[in-house]
């Protein structure tokens, strides 16, 4: 009897009995975390999970257009379109990779610290359509544009 029957026999085993491995899992977390003095972990169901990450999508989202109306940037910046707030786009001052670790769109699901609004201070609000002016002149494209 090789090792690689060994191996089979745990693979199978573990196809054949996928809770068994799981409740082993937990049970051997829980021994882990009661020795280490960690509280036990409080197991949400996915609709608990999903319902408690939508509430703090919805309140971080709030808390947002409340910094972004304290900073005054609910207008378009170049045009000053201001008709629907989902138009407004946030362009980066400097295109500078480095200095930006996030797109604006993802910083906006978590909740605003000093850190992210200095990273929005580095923006200016633009109407969806002066946003890609903005970039169609800043790419060779806008180059071609101009020539023919």
């Amino acid at each position: 009897m090789g090792r690689g029957n060994v191996k089979e026999q745990r693979k199978r085993y573990r196809q054949r009995y996928p809770e068994k491995i799981r409740k082993h899992k937990r049970e051997q977390e829980g021994r882990k975390r009661r020795r280490l003095g960690i509280p036990e972990r409080k197991v949400l169901s996915p609709e608990m999970r999903d319902g408690r990450r939508k509430e703090r999508y919805v309140q971080n989202k709030a808390e947002w257009l409340t910094v972004i109306i304290e900073l005054g940037m609910t207008k378009c910046w170049k045009c000053g379109y201001d008709k629907c707030f989902g138009a407004i786009d946030f362009h980066h001052i400097n295109n500078n990779r480095e200095g930006k670790k996030e797109t604006m769109g993802y910083v906006f699901t978590l909740k605003p610290t000093s850190e992210r609004i200095e990273h929005l201070k580095q923006c200016i609000p633009l109407c969806a359509n002066c946003h890609r002016e903005l970039h169609i002149d800043t790419n060779t494209m806008g180059k071609h544009r101009d020539n023919g």
